[in-house]
C-alpha cells in the first residue's frame, strides 16, 4: 500500500480479494446440518443425483446434404440392415464409430435435436437413420441402460457435501455484503 501498487494494479487487487476469500473460508465454522435441513435439500435438488438414462450405439456417418448424401445413406443403411459390416462404410467422423454408456442429454448437445430425440425408443439391434448438423448417421442402438433416481440414503453424504458448499457460500457472501456495507471509501490524492 506505501508503494501504492493496490490503486494502478488489477492483478494485486484481485491477489488481495482471493486471499480474503481464503480468510473468510478458514475461518467459517457452521454447524452441521440436521437431518431435515439435508432431505429438504435433497428433495430441492434432486436431478443433482440423478443418474440419466444410456444408450450404447454404433454408427456409420454419411457426410454432405442434399440428394446425393441421401442417396447414400440409403444405399448403406439397405447394406447395413442385410448385415453388412459397420467398419468398413461410410465417412470419417471426428466422433468415432462406437458410442457407450452415453447421456442422451450429452448426445443433444453433441449430435444436436434431431439426432437425440426418439433415441430412447428406438429399437435395439436395428439400424436407422439420425440427422446433425454434420450430415447423416446410420445408427444402431446395441444397449439401453435406464436412468435412475437414487434414494436419499444412497446419495447422503453427496447431499451433505453439496449443502456444505452452498451454505459456506452463502456466508461468504454475506461477510463480502458485510463488508461492503461497513466499508468506508476514501480517495486519496
Amino acid at each position: 500500500m506505501r508503494l501504492g501498487l493496490e490503486r494502478d494494479d488489477p492483478a494485486v487487487r484481485r491477489r488481495v480479494a482471493v486471499k480474503l476469500l481464503a480468510v473468510y473460508r478458514a475461518g467459517l465454522a457452521l454447524p452441521a446440518p440436521t437431518e431435515p435441513e439435508l432431505r429438504a435439500h435433497h428433495e430441492a435438488h434432486r436431478d443433482r443425483w440423478d443418474k440419466p438414462a444410456l444408450v450404447d450405439f454404433t454408427q456409420v456417418f454419411v457426410s454432405g446434404k442434399g440428394a446425393d448424401a441421401e442417396a447414400r445413406a440409403r444405399e448403406l443403411l439397405a447394406r447395413l440392415s442385410s448385415g453388412a459390416e459397420p467398419s468398413s462404410l461410410g465417412d470419417t467422423y471426428s466422433g468415432g464409430r462406437r458410442y457407450r454408456l452415453r447421456p442422451v442429454a450429452e448426445l443433444r448437445e453433441a449430435f444436436g435435436a434431431d439426432f437425440a430425440d426418439g433415441l430412447e425408443q428406438a429399437p435395439l439391434g436395428r439400424w436407422h437413420e439420425r440427422r446433425s448438423p454434420a450430415g447423416l448417421h446410420l445408427v444402431r442402438i446395441e444397449k439401453r441402460t435406464p436412468g435412475e433416481r437414487p434414494s436419499f440414503e444412497e446419495v447422503r453424504g453427496d447431499v451433505a457435501a453439496d449443502l456444505g458448499v452452498e451454505r459456506s457460500e452463502r456466508a461468504i457472501r454475506a461477510r463480502v455484503q458485510d463488508l461492503i456495507r461497513r466499508a468506508e471509501v476514501r480517495e486519496r490524492p
